[in-house]
């Protein structure tokens, strides 16, 4: 998890939903968002990954969504990068966790 290395500081990030776990980690390279929805239950195999939208406040052009390896024999995670649109990244959470690091 390189992405927590050499943080100086994690703060929760409060939006609307509060099933929405957001937490912004301040690193010297600059700041990188952790996300992921709450279920607020367990969750069965057939209850499928649940989500959540929600629109993140963030400063830069393109941001990259990352979510956590959870698949054995996966070595490399599978990012996606996409637009950030004025000031806010539209973000679909599941109990995935995932980071998101802006540019």
């Amino acid at each position: 998890m390189s992405h927590l290395k050499g943080y100086t500081q994690i703060t929760r990030v409060r939006l609307a939903n509060q099933q929405a776990r957001v937490y912004r980690i301040e690193r010297p390279t600059g700041p990188v968002w952790v996300a992921c929805r709450d279920p607020r239950r367990a969750l069965l195999p057939q209850d499928g990954a649940p989500g959540l939208e929600v629109n993140l406040p963030v400063a830069g052009a393109k941001a990259t969504l990352e979510p956590v390896i959870v698949a054995m024999g996966q070595d490399q995670p599978l990012g996606t990068t996409t637009a950030v649109e004025g000031a806010s990244l539209r973000l679909r959470l599941t109990h995935t966790p995932a980071f998101v690091t802006v540019k």
